[in-house]
């Protein structure tokens, strides 16, 4: 994975690389679903992503 045009320092991003991994979230699959315990943080490298909340 690589940062780019981030203010991001060359030492905090080596860092940052280390501790998070790549993941490919594609088209129709969801980040969490209701009633899943959330776990993760999610950085949006390239594309959309909508979130909706239902009451």
């Amino acid at each position: 994975m690589e940062f780019k045009k981030s203010p991001i320092d060359g030492d905090s991003t080596t860092l940052l690389q280390n501790i998070f991994r790549h993941k490919v979230v594609k088209k129709d699959i969801f980040f969490l679903l209701e009633g899943e315990k959330s776990t993760e943080v999610g950085v949006i490298l390239k594309g959309l992503f909508r979130s909706f909340y239902i009451d």
